[in-house]
């Protein structure tokens, strides 16, 4: 019996969990607008969740689309393109230039709505 999938992924935990990485990597590497993530990464980041770094993946990760910031030209998700390259084991991530820098600006994220 295989037992790597035994319990419900809890998508929204753990799409929070990515953006609060992609708030920290952003303030680290300030002029990153397209960057590319091992999937081990997210392994780390899920606490080895294994269904939620590869089946679940795609599906936590269109809620991380979700997340927006206010800016001067109006709401705009932090997130612009996400790609999973399972043959490579990556992820691409093509942020959204004028969210990111009011991200840096101190600016808050706002979560998606649920309902």
């Amino acid at each position: 019996m295989n037992m790597e999938y035994t319990h419900k992924t809890d998508y929204f935990f753990f799409a929070h969990k990515f953006i609060r990485f992609l708030e920290t990597y952003l303030q680290q590497h300030p002029d990153e607008r397209v960057t590319v993530l091992n999937l081990n990464i997210m392994d780390d980041i899920f606490s080895h969740d294994f269904a939620s770094t590869t089946v679940n993946l795609d599906s936590i990760l269109n809620i991380v689309d979700e997340y927006h910031l206010t800016t001067n030209e109006g709401v705009k998700t932090l997130i612009h393109h996400h790609d999973i390259n399972l043959k490579k084991h990556l992820l691409t991530i093509s942020f959204n230039d004028d969210a990111v820098k009011c991200s840096q600006a101190g600016q808050a994220i706002h979560y998606p709505n649920v309902a």
